[in-house]
């Protein structure tokens, strides 16, 4: 089997394929709560995990991964979701240095 997460439909020549859908927003959360217990606790945590859920686009390997990685390096969601967009502004910045030195 092969497990490919996508946002979009695959090609229709895809064989034997199972099209799985995103959470909806308010079970995205509860998966958080339930890889990460604790770390969504507070309301400041709780508001970060509605705003991470539809960062990742309600994707359940996605929230999958950012669960693991706060429980594994105790952060809690607020705190990660602060790490999230602080990596990602770098990406964004290097991505766009890189082009325009092109």
């Amino acid at each position: 089997h092969v497990l490919l997460p996508a946002r979009h439909a695959p090609p229709a020549s895809a064989d034997r394929t199972l099209l799985l859908g995103c959470f909806p927003p308010s079970e995205s959360v509860q998966l958080l709560a339930r890889i990460a217990p604790g770390h969504v606790s507070s309301p400041r945590d709780a508001a970060a995990a509605r705003s991470l859920v539809e960062t990742l686009g309600n994707l359940p390997l996605a929230l999958g991964t950012a669960a693991a990685y706060m429980r594994r390096c105790d952060v809690p969601c607020a705190e990660y979701l602060e790490r999230y967009a602080a990596s990602e502004g770098r990406r964004s910045s290097s991505s766009s240095s890189s082009s325009s030195s092109s």
